[in-house]
């Protein structure tokens, strides 16, 4: 059973809408599983309670998590709140279940994931309104000493120690497999035409696969959990130095959602900053990650009213983390995945590197890094085996059917038969030449066994190559083409920005205007201009802008700004009128003037609607 490490964390969150969204479709999850103390965008608005941003870990644990949404309307915002929400529940019911507290703490945070998918999937197909919408969700889990990330998406987790950051997560994406793959590099991968295609989220199938890692904490660590909007326009070293210079958390926080600004702001940025302290924790040493897979007995349905579920395996992963903390040596669990991050490799054993954003290793498991088709393809496979149906990559993409799998994957067998063809030849051919002199061979025999395999290899090679070449210049040609629609949304938002401070500026000039004709038609022209400027929003977001949707957009441009120089007419009339009726004001009405003429006689004055 493992012992109880008790230390202290240190936590502040925050999101921003950014620079061009209209709304904020991230949110971020703080709870004590001890006190069921909790902190989200809803529940706290301000600075929250010392007892929430600074306390004592005690045994239950605490989740820590960032979540993006994806959707149209609101449903990206309701996709990423039932998402918080919906973990926070299961964790908090299954510590206090019968059956459920006897699970290891990560095959919970799994399981709670695991539900939370079930609810927004559920609701996305029974309600018209939330259809398609989805959300990404990292957690840090931290019980015992030992931190469990789990992950839908490509939302990250980066761990700070000894003056080092290192990327614990990898992006489930397209494009960060084409890094991870080599076809890429990491800068290409931010303005890839494919880079905001995600291969998972919640919400979006029955069934998910979430991945779940484990390290073990030392004394002084931290992580930073964030969605897209941050990882996206900061690198992992600005991080870093952000986060070693600031005095508190939250001064980092708000230096990194600036400098995300800064840079444009496309996306709602949100930061979950976390500092681990306290005796029970080592001194900092190597950085080490395992990758713990889903129990076969764990259940995917669950009945919370009722408790019976079967019974998971021995907590060996929990044990062994503990056994680590309170020695030197790494324990078998551990040793057969894991390789240094900060010093001497441990235990490399058959774990291949992977690249962190400042180059140094973290550790995934063996064979993780296959080629980039067979293995997407085999992801996708497994989730068509579940729902019967073809699964669309992201809108606009064709859908990889099983069909297009079984040829791409029995273009590859042959591929790799011409290659063990080619290779028998080579070693027959070799072979005749140290065979003894005297030996005959027809005309022909030699030729024949090896030209044939040769010839095929030679041209399907060619053939590879000049599909490569095409697809090639087909993304180049793409990618420019998308560079373009892509500066010339920005160049509609900066032009919006202009027109909501213009329509700031005019709006009290409109309401100090006396009631009648000018004054309707200001507020009527006014309020058409506040509707189109919501209209544009959608039309230039960076991740679905179309170059359909930009010429909107500046047709929409044109408008506005059409009506708010018909708006600047109205005033400079109503001025005019005002200034040629000041004059009659001053003198003494006759017995016959008006009701509304002003009286000359001061004790009788009524005040003036201008």
């Amino acid at each position: 059973m493992p012992h109880d490490v008790r230390h202290r964390i240190t936590v502040y969150a925050m999101t921003d809408v950014g620079m061009v969204r209209a709304g904020n479709e991230d949110t971020f999850l703080i709870v004590n599983l001890d006190t069921s103390d909790t902190w989200t965008p809803v529940t706290v608005e301000d600075d929250p309670p010392e007892h929430l941003s600074s306390f004592e870990q005690a045994s239950q644990g605490t989740v820590l998590a960032v979540s993006d949404g994806m959707g149209g309307a609101l449903a990206g915002e309701v996709a990423s709140r039932m998402a918080v929400d919906g973990v926070r529940h299961h964790m908090l019911h299954f510590q206090s279940s019968g059956t459920f507290s006897g699970f290891p703490f990560h095959e919970r945070l799994r399981l709670a994931v695991e539900q939370a998918n079930s609810q927004i999937n559920n609701e996305s197909m029974s309600n018209a309104d939330y259809a398609g919408m989805g959300a990404t969700f990292t957690a840090a889990g931290l019980e015992n000493g030992v931190l469990t990330v789990a992950q839908i998406g490509d939302s990250r987790l980066y761990l700070v120690r000894d003056g080092r950051i290192a990327l614990i997560t990898h992006d489930q994406s397209l494009v960060w497999q084409l890094v991870e793959a080599g076809h890429i590099t990491e800068e290409e991968a931010e303005t890839h035409q494919y880079k905001n295609v995600i291969l998972q989220a919640l919400g979006a199938q029955p069934r998910i696969n979430v991945v779940v890692d484990q390290i073990p904490l030392n004394r002084g660590d931290m992580i930073l959990l964030c969605s897209d909007g941050l990882s996206g326009r900061v690198r992992a070293e600005e991080m870093l130095e952000i986060m070693t210079k600031s005095a508190k958390l939250r001064d980092a926080c708000e230096a990194l959602i600036q400098l995300a600004n800064d840079r444009g702001g496309e996306d709602n940025i949100t930061v979950v900053l976390a500092q681990f302290d306290g005796d029970g924790l080592p001194a900092p040493g190597d950085l080490m990650s395992e990758r713990i897979e889903r129990d076969p007995n764990l259940p995917y349905e669950i009945d919370l009213l009722a408790d019976s579920e079967p019974t998971l395996s021995p907590d060996v992963h929990s044990a062994d983390a503990a056994a680590l903390l309170g020695s030197g040596d790494a324990p078998s669990g551990f040793s057969a995945k894991v390789t240094a991050l900060f010093g001497k490799v441990t235990a490399p054993m058959n774990a291949e590197p992977t690249r962190s954003l400042d180059s140094n290793p973290v550790t995934a498991p063996a064979g993780s890094k296959a080629n980039i088709s067979p293995e997407l393809a085999d992801q996708i496979a497994k989730l068509n085996e579940e729902t019967d149906q073809a699964v669309p990559t992201a809108v606009g993409i064709p859908a990889l059917t099983p069909e297009l799998i079984a040829a791409h994957n029995e273009m590859l067998a042959g591929k790799k038969a011409s290659d063990g063809h080619s290779e028998s030849g080579t070693e027959a051919s070799k072979s005749g030449k140290a065979a003894d002199s005297t030996v005959e061979t027809s005309p022909g025999d030699d030729g024949g066994g090896i030209l044939g395999p040769i010839v095929t290899m030679i041209a399907i090679l060619a053939l590879l190559g000049l599909g490569t070449w095409l697809l090639n210049r087909q993304q180049v040609n793409a990618e420019a083409a998308r560079a373009v629609v892509l500066d010339s949304a920005s160049r509609v938002s900066v032009r919006v920005r202009d027109l909501r401070q213009r329509l700031r500026v005019v709006t009290p000039l409109i309401e100090g205007l006396s009631p009648g004709a000018p004054r309707e038609e200001a507020t009527q022209i006014r309020e058409r201009i506040a509707a189109n400027l919501d209209r544009i929003t959608p039309l230039v977001d960076p991740a679905k802008a179309l170059p359909t949707t930009v010429t909107e957009a500046e047709k929409l441009v044109g408008t506005i700004e059409a009506d708010l120089a018909r708006i600047d007419e109205v005033l400079s009339r109503a001025q005019a009128a005002a200034s040629a009726a000041a004059p009659a004001e001053g003198t003494a009405a006759p017995a016959a003037a008006p009701a509304s003429a002003e009286p000359a006689t001061p004790s009788n004055s009524a005040p003036s609607n201008r």
